[in-house]
């Protein structure tokens, strides 16, 4: 004979089992549309969807967007169904790429739109699949039921959330990295006032100290040789420097623009031919350049780059080539140099 108390139990257990089924089914109403940014968030969206299925959701997985009442974009006047439906979207945290972040959009009995902001580490896809279930079940309590749907107790106290951001925050443009890059192409150079124009190759290093300001070392190297020439004698020239200075830059739409300036050492050196009886002379002469010079590189991003600059420069002290005992002796005081290369951009 079964006793009162063993009844009860039976009768206790019974109702219990019947109060979970009831309430599961209740929540298997509510549909939850789930959607993930990118390949990098799938793992994370696999873990979320297996929570909320745990909790009796009837979830969506996949990666094609889905129209959301939630949506900036989305229509002012819209057909929405009366049954209870969720969205999440899975996206990198705009302002921190090690964290992912889950957009939730609840949409109750009335017309009345709720949203969740909760985020977690990358690293950690089991805290963000909890946060993603609590948000959703807190936003659920703060709306009326649906239809015959029991109301669920209030969470636990918890830290207050950080403020929720615009669905489209993660359109906004990432902070300018720190990037060092190297140019290499040839340049053509004119001394004026009297020397002519030479060819070379013009190698540039910027090393970045902060996102807009770096550090430029510069070199020409001459390819080829001006001539002077007089009754007498002909000789030919050829000008080499390497400077360093510091850049400051901007970036113009896909386009970056720098300025710099530059110092450092420079040395001409001339062969002359005399006609006979005359000879012929070699001379090295050294000084200083300094320069002021702009840069022009497309595209602004990316690790390979065209790169564009002209300079002006003043040569301390001005060589000078003695072409004959009673001509003018021919000087080369400021340089104008343009040249055009590719480069290739590297930090983090």
């Amino acid at each position: 004979m079964v006793g009162p108390r063993r009844s009860l139990l039976h009768a206790a257990i019974a109702g219990t089992a019947l109060s979970l089924l009831w309430a599961g089914g209740a929540l298997a109403d509510v549909s939850v549309s789930l959607r993930y940014e990118s390949a990098a968030e799938l793992e994370h969206a696999r873990r979320v969807a297996s929570e909320l299925a745990s909790e009796g959701y009837a979830v969506d997985l996949g990666d094609t967007p889905e129209p959301s009442p939630c949506d900036p974009n989305a229509p002012r006047l819209a057909s929405i169904p009366r049954d209870a439906r969720a969205w999440i979207r899975l996206a990198p945290d705009p302002a921190d790429a090690e964290r992912v972040v889950a957009f939730i959009c609840f949409l109750g009995a009335q017309p009345l739109l709720q949203q969740a902001v909760p985020s977690a580490p990358r690293s950690n896809g089991e805290q963000l699949a909890l946060a993603a279930a609590e948000a959703l079940n807190g936003l659920r309590v703060r709306l009326p039921p649906v239809q015959n749907e029991p109301r669920r107790a209030p969470p636990a106290p918890e830290p207050s959330p950080p403020a929720p951001l615009a669905p489209d925050a993660r359109l906004e443009p990432l902070p300018k990295r720190v990037v060092n890059s190297l140019v290499l192409g040839p340049g053509i150079v004119r001394s004026f006032p009297d020397f002519p124009t030479t060819l070379g190759l013009s190698a540039r290093g910027a090393l970045g100290i902060v996102p807009s300001l770096g550090l430029v070392i510069e070199a020409f190297v001459p390819a080829t040789s001006g001539e002077l020439a007089s009754d007498t004698v002909t000789s030919e020239l050829r000008t080499t420097w390497v400077r360093v200075g510091p850049r400051l830059g901007w970036e113009l739409g896909d386009f970056e623009l720098s300025v710099a300036a530059l110092a450092g050492p420079a040395f001409t050196w001339a062969t002359a031919v005399a006609v006979p009886p005359r000879q012929g002379t070699a001379d090295v002469s050294a000084g200083a350049i300094l320069t002021l010079g702009a840069f022009l590189q497309y595209p602004a991003q990316g690790a390979l780059f065209g790169s564009a600059s002209v300079s002006g420069s003043a040569l301390l002290p001005a060589p000078r080539v003695e072409l004959a005992d009673d001509a003018r002796a021919p000087r080369g005081y400021f340089p104008l140099e343009a040249s055009l290369g590719l480069g290739v951009r590297w930090g983090g």
